[in-house]
Protein backbone atom coordinates (compact mmCIF):
# COMPACT_ATOMS: atom_id res chain seq x y z
CA UNK A 1 0.00 0.00 0.00
CA UNK A 2 1.24 3.27 -0.62
CA UNK A 3 0.21 7.10 0.06
CA UNK A 4 0.19 10.59 -0.43
CA UNK A 5 -0.30 12.98 2.41
CA UNK A 6 -1.41 16.93 2.33
CA UNK A 7 2.10 17.83 1.77
CA UNK A 8 3.08 15.06 -1.46
CA UNK A 9 5.22 13.29 0.79
CA UNK A 10 4.92 9.90 -0.35
CA UNK A 11 4.65 6.77 1.91
CA UNK A 12 5.00 3.33 2.04
CA UNK A 13 2.58 0.78 4.56
CA UNK A 14 5.40 -1.96 5.54
CA UNK A 15 3.18 -5.37 6.55
CA UNK A 16 5.87 -7.01 8.21
CA UNK A 17 6.25 -3.69 10.94
CA UNK A 18 2.62 -2.44 10.03
CA UNK A 19 3.92 1.04 10.02
CA UNK A 20 4.25 3.30 7.46
CA UNK A 21 7.81 4.32 6.00
CA UNK A 22 8.22 7.49 4.64
CA UNK A 23 10.10 7.20 1.24
CA UNK A 24 12.02 10.35 -0.07
CA UNK A 25 10.80 12.58 -2.45
CA UNK A 26 7.20 14.32 -3.13
CA UNK A 27 4.30 13.15 -5.79
CA UNK A 28 1.05 14.78 -6.40
CA UNK A 29 0.15 11.32 -7.81
CA UNK A 30 1.01 7.77 -7.26
CA UNK A 31 0.29 4.26 -9.12
CA UNK A 32 1.17 1.20 -8.38
CA UNK A 33 1.46 -2.47 -10.10
CA UNK A 34 2.95 -5.36 -9.16
CA UNK A 35 6.10 -6.62 -7.03
CA UNK A 36 7.45 -2.73 -7.12
CA UNK A 37 6.04 -1.12 -10.33
CA UNK A 38 5.57 1.80 -8.46
CA UNK A 39 5.06 5.09 -10.66
CA UNK A 40 4.20 8.80 -9.98
CA UNK A 41 4.19 12.29 -11.23
CA UNK A 42 5.55 15.42 -9.08
CA UNK A 43 3.41 18.82 -8.96
CA UNK A 44 5.04 19.63 -12.38
CA UNK A 45 4.06 16.60 -13.84
CA UNK A 46 7.80 15.00 -14.45
CA UNK A 47 7.56 10.94 -14.45
CA UNK A 48 8.80 9.06 -11.37
CA UNK A 49 9.40 6.02 -11.21
CA UNK A 50 10.33 3.48 -8.07
CA UNK A 51 13.63 1.38 -7.97
CA UNK A 52 12.99 -1.23 -5.24
CA UNK A 53 16.52 -2.13 -4.82
CA UNK A 54 17.94 2.05 -4.09
CA UNK A 55 14.10 2.71 -2.69
CA UNK A 56 13.93 5.87 -4.19
CA UNK A 57 12.09 7.55 -6.47
CA UNK A 58 14.16 8.26 -10.26
CA UNK A 59 13.08 10.78 -12.66
CA UNK A 60 11.67 9.08 -16.33
CA UNK A 61 11.93 11.64 -19.28
CA UNK A 62 8.22 12.98 -19.93
CA UNK A 63 5.49 15.19 -18.54
CA UNK A 64 2.48 13.31 -17.89
CA UNK A 65 -1.14 14.47 -16.71
CA UNK A 66 -1.93 11.35 -15.36
CA UNK A 67 -0.59 7.98 -15.16
CA UNK A 68 -1.84 4.59 -14.63
CA UNK A 69 -0.40 1.34 -13.85
CA UNK A 70 -1.91 -2.39 -14.38
CA UNK A 71 -0.82 -5.09 -12.04
CA UNK A 72 1.29 -6.87 -15.12
CA UNK A 73 3.21 -3.79 -14.45
CA UNK A 74 1.98 -2.16 -17.56
CA UNK A 75 2.16 1.46 -17.19
CA UNK A 76 0.20 4.38 -20.05
CA UNK A 77 -0.23 7.89 -18.87
CA UNK A 78 -2.20 10.99 -20.28
CA UNK A 79 -1.08 14.29 -21.47
CA UNK A 80 -3.43 17.18 -22.39
CA UNK A 81 -5.82 14.38 -24.26
CA UNK A 82 -2.79 12.34 -25.51
CA UNK A 83 -2.33 8.86 -24.79
CA UNK A 84 1.35 7.42 -24.24
CA UNK A 85 2.42 3.41 -23.66
CA UNK A 86 5.67 2.71 -21.54
CA UNK A 87 7.14 0.65 -23.65
CA UNK A 88 9.38 -1.36 -21.38
CA UNK A 89 11.70 -2.92 -23.87
CA UNK A 90 13.09 0.50 -25.32
CA UNK A 91 12.53 1.86 -21.45
CA UNK A 92 10.59 5.46 -22.90
CA UNK A 93 7.16 6.41 -24.14
CA UNK A 94 5.44 5.60 -27.11
CA UNK A 95 2.52 8.03 -28.22
CA UNK A 96 -0.77 5.91 -29.32
CA UNK A 97 -3.14 7.27 -31.32
CA UNK A 98 -6.57 8.78 -29.74
CA UNK A 99 -7.58 11.57 -26.94
CA UNK A 100 -8.80 10.57 -23.89
CA UNK A 101 -9.28 12.60 -20.14
CA UNK A 102 -9.70 9.57 -18.28
CA UNK A 103 -7.12 6.00 -18.23
CA UNK A 104 -7.96 2.63 -16.60
CA UNK A 105 -5.28 -0.34 -16.74
CA UNK A 106 -5.89 -3.32 -14.92
CA UNK A 107 -3.68 -5.38 -17.04
CA UNK A 108 -1.73 -4.76 -20.37
CA UNK A 109 -4.94 -6.59 -21.62
CA UNK A 110 -7.18 -4.44 -19.90
CA UNK A 111 -6.93 -0.85 -21.02
CA UNK A 112 -10.34 1.31 -20.61
CA UNK A 113 -10.15 5.45 -21.04
CA UNK A 114 -12.97 7.85 -20.97
CA UNK A 115 -13.10 10.92 -23.61
CA UNK A 116 -13.97 14.65 -23.37
CA UNK A 117 -17.72 13.84 -22.97
CA UNK A 118 -17.33 10.51 -21.28
CA UNK A 119 -17.74 8.38 -24.26
CA UNK A 120 -16.19 4.41 -23.00
CA UNK A 121 -13.27 2.90 -25.10
CA UNK A 122 -11.18 -0.41 -24.81
CA UNK A 123 -7.85 -0.72 -26.38
CA UNK A 124 -7.71 -3.48 -28.28
CA UNK A 125 -4.15 -5.00 -27.75
CA UNK A 126 -4.60 -7.11 -31.14
CA UNK A 127 -5.55 -4.16 -33.65
CA UNK A 128 -3.64 -1.52 -31.54
CA UNK A 129 -6.29 0.77 -31.52
CA UNK A 130 -8.94 1.90 -29.32
CA UNK A 131 -12.50 0.37 -29.60
CA UNK A 132 -15.67 2.53 -28.61
CA UNK A 133 -18.08 0.58 -26.25
CA UNK A 134 -21.52 2.07 -25.85
CA UNK A 135 -22.60 4.17 -22.76
CA UNK A 136 -21.15 7.38 -21.21
CA UNK A 137 -19.36 7.19 -17.79
CA UNK A 138 -17.59 9.84 -15.59
CA UNK A 139 -15.21 7.52 -14.13
CA UNK A 140 -13.71 4.27 -14.68
CA UNK A 141 -12.06 1.58 -13.13
CA UNK A 142 -10.51 -1.64 -14.28
CA UNK A 143 -9.39 -4.94 -12.73
CA UNK A 144 -6.51 -7.69 -13.86
CA UNK A 145 -9.28 -9.94 -14.52
CA UNK A 146 -11.10 -8.41 -17.33
CA UNK A 147 -13.69 -6.42 -14.89
CA UNK A 148 -14.12 -3.07 -15.50
CA UNK A 149 -16.39 -0.45 -13.03
CA UNK A 150 -17.72 2.70 -13.74
CA UNK A 151 -19.75 5.49 -12.27
CA UNK A 152 -22.09 7.65 -14.36
CA UNK A 153 -22.97 11.44 -14.38
CA UNK A 154 -25.67 10.10 -11.90
CA UNK A 155 -23.65 8.19 -9.71
CA UNK A 156 -25.34 5.45 -10.94
CA UNK A 157 -22.54 2.62 -10.55
CA UNK A 158 -21.82 -0.39 -13.51
CA UNK A 159 -19.94 -3.48 -13.80
CA UNK A 160 -18.71 -5.27 -16.92
CA UNK A 161 -17.00 -8.71 -16.39
CA UNK A 162 -15.11 -10.11 -19.64
CA UNK A 163 -12.18 -12.30 -20.63
CA UNK A 164 -9.26 -10.02 -21.36
CA UNK A 165 -7.50 -10.48 -24.59
CA UNK A 166 -4.52 -12.71 -24.99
Amino acid sequence: VWGLNAGDQIYHFDTHAQNWNQIPGQLAQVAVGFDGAVWGLDTTHGIWRFNPISKVFEAVPGVLTSIAVGADGDVWGLNSGSIYHFNRVIQNWETVPGSLTRLAVGSGANVWGLDAVGDIFQFSSSSQSWVETPGTLAQIAAGRNGTVWGIDGSGEIYESTQTPEP
